[in-house]
């Protein structure tokens, strides 16, 4: 039984078009914009026949700027989460397949200026979910590239956040 390390880069994409339309409003000054440069590792124990499981954790920020309520009140935003779960992954040659669960935190920091408003505070995490498909190249037997496509859900008490990210990266076997 083997193991591998994985690291990744990509760059996140949220559905959260009601953010976007407000960053697009032209006569507030608005100045944000939705998602960036997102990073992952994880750590993978082979099974056999194909399927790996173990832990894989996300910097995956969503949204950031500056929010004008009015002349005089403005809103800074700058939201991320940090998914923590668990993963399997099933491979077929080049191709792989990975689901997660697990628990995402929130690093969101709403700051409110110019009202006697309080700021406004986000609960600690919430459960999120993973999907992923992509494509491996080997360089050796020892360290191969692959470059996926990554789905989370995050489920808050509301509606879920879903949050796409192209990215590529390298499994080191260990």
């Amino acid at each position: 039984m083997h193991a591998e390390f994985h690291l990744w880069g990509g760059r996140t994409f949220s559905a959260d078009e009601g953010f976007r339309q407000i960053c697009s409003y032209p006569s507030t000054g608005n100045k944000c914009g939705v998602g960036g440069f997102a990073f992952g590792s994880g750590y993978l124990f082979d099974i056999g026949a194909g399927v790996s499981a173990g832990l894989d954790w996300a910097y995956l920020p969503t949204s950031w700027g500056t929010i004008r309520l009015s002349d005089t009140i403005t809103m800074n935003i700058d939201s991320s989460y940090i998914p923590v779960m668990a993963q399997a992954r099933y491979s077929l040659g080049s191709f792989f397949i990975g689901a997660g669960s697990g628990y995402a935190f929130i690093a969101e920091r709403p700051r409110i200026f110019g009202s006697s408003i309080p700021d406004v505070s986000s609960p600690p995490g919430i459960y999120a979910a993973m999907l992923e498909l992509g494509y491996v190249i080997a360089a050796d037997e020892n360290v191969s590239f692959f470059g996926s496509v990554k789905t989370y859900g995050l489920y808050p008490s509301g509606s879920p956040t879903y949050i796409f990210v192209p990215s590529i990266g390298f499994f080191l076997r260990l």
